[in-house]
């Protein structure tokens, strides 16, 4: 599900009746940290908002997200950039 928040996730499994203790559940964390979210410094509808207004968080303070978890978010984009890199890909003429 590309280009869809945690918020639209929750509205479409409300939408098909998801049990709300499946529907909001917290996403869990790793070794490390219980819940994804205290890995992260940020909360789940922080981290929409972020991912939502991205490209002028980057550059911008933003007033609606803690500045630590700010300071979080960049680290994590930039941290994970080769991720979205998209390696070119090749066709092969037609009639060949």
């Amino acid at each position: 599900m590309v280009n869809l928040s945690k918020c639209d996730i929750r509205g479409i499994a409300a939408t098909y009746g998801v049990p709300d203790h499946v529907r909001l559940r917290k996403a869990s964390g790793c070794a490390h940290k219980g819940l994804a979210e205290e890995e992260w410094g940020f909360t789940e509808d922080e981290l929409d908002f972020m991912c939502d207004t991205a490209p002028s968080l980057l550059s911008d303070a933003a007033d609606t997200c803690s500045p630590d978890g700010m300071r979080k978010f960049r680290s994590l984009v930039a941290q994970s950039a080769h991720k979205r890199v998209f390696y070119p890909s090749f066709e092969k003429p037609e009639g060949n």
